[in-house]
């Protein structure tokens, strides 16, 4: 799924869904890319909220569940969430990248 396109050469840069963000590589020019320390700041509050939602969620859908089921829902929501969150933020350029600095 392309969601950021390289500077330089305008080709696009695949983002993939379970795997880090934080650092791009152009498959054609080969520049990479990094979070900015802001974005990268951000970044670190995302499995917070996605835990956030998750827990809340699970106490709306799943009132008298066993605690098992609670934390499988949990963890699970959570960990997809956060993946989403991570494409979805930088589609909407709130997370942004910047050139690797070379050393």
């Amino acid at each position: 799924m392309k969601l950021y396109t390289c500077p330089h050469c305008q080709s696009e840069i695949r983002l993939k869904l379970f795997f880090g963000n934080a650092h791009l590589k152009c498959p054609n020019c080969q520049k990479e890319y990094m979070l900015t320390m802001k974005s990268m700041k951000l970044r670190m509050l995302e499995p917070f909220v996605a835990v956030g939602i998750a827990v809340s969620t699970s106490l709306l859908f799943l009132n008298g569940k066993t605690i098992d089921i609670k934390t499988i829902y949990i963890l699970g929501v959570a960990f997809l969430l956060a993946a989403f969150m991570d494409l979805f933020l930088v589609r909407l350029g709130i997370l942004k990248y910047e050139e690797k600095a070379d050393g």
